[in-house]
């Protein structure tokens, strides 16, 4: 018997809040505290939340009825609870909860839930209610918030229709133009009847169209105005406000949105001239192309978003068929011109474009490569030379003391190369000092004495300690081995063998001058009889690529030098100007001689030309 009495539970007045709800028709934003005041008062609600489940599956409440602080502070109190009670809406239908807190001010509460309708979007959207009234039962309350589930749904629909009636009016507005501008023969009429037509629709002052011509907007109509001078002041105006927006090719709106970005000086200082409260200036567009600009002004009221993008359509719509009208609307000559230039653009123009320009490039190519002429140069390795090259051996055996050089270092006339270790020699030396006093002494006793053969043995005794004398002093001069010539060491690093005997006659040093350097060239044998002595060139170092250094052959080698990748032929060539510091010999490169003028083709096709004419010989 209790559910009997809480089915019968009046509604309170709360008809009326549902008929408001169901059907409102302005904006979203308000549409949802309308919606939730309504449910909640057929259900005896005191606090009303709606919650949209967001991609990551959990839920957030978008809007809470009432919009006061102590709805806010209820509504956080229950948030723990509400994405469990919406889950279980969504599998079951409806979902309640039982709530016992202080927040609610009594010992016993319910929240329940029913899903909302909100096609035709994807998202999934719940109600959610508080109710602690005794009066209303959670099932009732259930039972009449499913009444209002469509609620959502039945507004959305109002908007489309809405919004279909307001594209249908626009259509309509947009064909009768058409039809009007269809009937026009001429493009001036054609002008005349666009301007004076959008001028009445749109409730305009003054509607001017502009043509561009040679990169020039020029005036072509004014609504209602049949006649003007073009040198007249406003029409000059109107044609510089005209191409301010052709160079921003967008509409232009004064006064301007702020946060629009567009620069309108011009629109501007006609609109203060002319006392125009508000302008709008829009192409006309005709295969992406502007071919002209549209002026609408206002005295009174401004452009409304929904009246801009009806003129938008109205200028695409017209502009092809006064693009038409007015290539057609010209004397024989300016016609015939227009289509002769036509026809030599489709040469190049939409129409098998790629095919076309394959064709083109090909036979440029060809072009190029049958009938251009260009030098033909022979490319080869080379390697850097010295004409003045040292070779220092040992003098002596000894042993390395030291080495004060490497391999590539400069080194100048006379300056130490390598130091002998000299302890032997020095020993020898007072060893052979010793034996020389010694014989002489002897000597002079034996002649004191008057011993002829004795003394005459001493002599040769003492002559032979004076030989093995100077030969040690001779060593020892010798034992710092110095550079015999201003240069580069090519080779000779023994700091890795201090204390390393060395033999007599081993070379130890190999100098050259870099003064007197030259480049040596081996040129294929397939490429020997394009060259002539004296024939320049250039050279490039692997090194330094980027740096390009003149030459000049002065030396063709009658003889073949076998290699196993083909014979080659040493050239000698001279380099224009002084070497430059970091040149080194043995360093290599490229070269490239200039013989005599080629086309292209031969030169691109010369080689396998030559190897085919070999291979099919007999």
């Amino acid at each position: 018997m209790e559910t009997l009495t809480h089915q019968h539970t009046p509604l309170n007045g709360s008809l009326s809040k549902v008929t408001k709800a169901r059907g409102f028709s302005g904006a979203p934003v308000q549409f949802w505290p309308t919606c939730l005041e309504a449910m909640a008062s057929v259900a005896g609600a005191e606090l009303g939340l709606l919650l949209l489940q967001a991609d990551d599956s959990s839920w957030k409440c978008s809007s809470i009825w009432p919009g006061d602080v102590s709805a806010r502070a209820k509504a956080r109190a229950l948030e723990p609870c509400l994405g469990g009670l919406a889950n279980q809406c969504l599998e079951h239908g409806n979902a309640r909860l039982e709530v016992t807190a202080s927040f609610v001010g009594c010992d016993e509460a319910h929240v329940v839930a029913v899903p909302m309708d909100i096609s035709p979007s994807q998202q999934h959207c719940v109600a959610a209610f508080l109710i602690k009234d005794p009066m209303f039962h959670p099932d009732e309350a259930i039972a009449r918030l499913q009444l209002m589930e469509d609620t959502p749904a039945l507004y959305q629909a109002r908007r489309m229709e809405a919004a279909a009636r307001v594209d249908t009016d626009r259509l309509a507005t947009i064909l009768d133009l058409l039809a009007l501008l269809n009937e026009k023969k001429r493009f001036m009429e054609a002008a005349m009847c666009l301007c004076n037509e959008l001028a009445s629709r749109f409730h305009c002052d003054r509607v001017s169209l502009g043509w561009l011509e040679k990169n020039l907007v020029r005036l072509q109509s004014i609504s209602h105005t049949e006649k003007f001078e073009k040198k007249m002041e406003i029409v000059q105006r109107l044609e510089t406000v005209m191409e301010e927006a052709l160079e921003q090719d967008t509409e232009i709106l004064c006064p301007a949105r702020p946060d629009s970005g567009l620069i309108t000086r011009d629109h501007q200082a006609y609109a203060s001239s002319q006392n125009v409260a508000h302008l709008c200036s829009l192409p006309l567009r005709v295969d992406n192309e502007v071919v002209a600009i549209l002026t609408c002004e206002r005295s009174e009221q401004s452009f409304a978003e929904e009246e801009i993008k009806v003129l938008h359509l109205s200028c695409d719509m017209a502009a092809r068929r006064l693009d038409t009208l007015k290539r057609l609307d010209r004397w024989f000559g300016a016609r015939f011109i227009n289509w002769s230039r036509e026809k030599c653009a489709s040469l190049v123009g939409v129409e098998h474009t790629w095919w076309k320009l394959l064709a083109l490039t090909i036979s440029i190519a060809l072009a190029v490569l049958v009938f251009c002429k260009t030098t033909y140069r022979v490319e080869a390795p080379f390697s850097l030379r010295a004409d003045a090259v040292a070779h220092v051996p040992a003098p002596f055996e000894g042993y390395i003391e030291s080495t004060p050089v490497r391999e590539g270092d400069a080194v100048k006339e006379g300056a130490p190369l390598l130091v002998f270790d000299t302890r032997d020699l020095r020993l020898e030396e007072s060893s052979s000092i010793a034996n020389l006093v010694r014989y002489r002494q002897e000597s002079e006793k034996a002649r004191a004495e008057k011993r002829p053969s004795e003394m005459q043995i001493a002599n040769a005794m003492a002559d032979q300690a004076q030989a093995r004398l100077d030969l040690i002093r001779l060593r020892l001069s010798q034992s710092v081995i110095k550079a015999p010539m201003e240069g580069v060491i090519l080779e000779g690093d023994f700091n890795d063998l201090l204390g390393a005997p060395v033999k007599k006659g081993d070379m130890l040093f190999r100098i050259a001058s870099l003064e007197s350097l030259y480049v040596e060239i081996n040129v294929e044998e397939q490429d020997i009889h394009e060259l002539r002595e004296t024939a320049i060139g250039e050279i490039a170092f692997t090194s330094r690529p980027e740096l390009e250094f003149p030459i000049r052959l002065n030396h063709i080698s009658p003889i073949a030098v076998v290699k196993p990748g083909g014979n080659t032929f040493n050239t000698k060539a001279g380099v224009s100007g002084p070497p430059e510091e970091w040149w080194r010999p043995g360093m290599t490169g490229v070269a490239k001689v200039n013989t005599e003028k080629r086309t292209l083709l031969w030169i691109f096709t010369h080689e396998t030309v030559d190897y085919l004419r070999l291979l099919l010989w007999w």
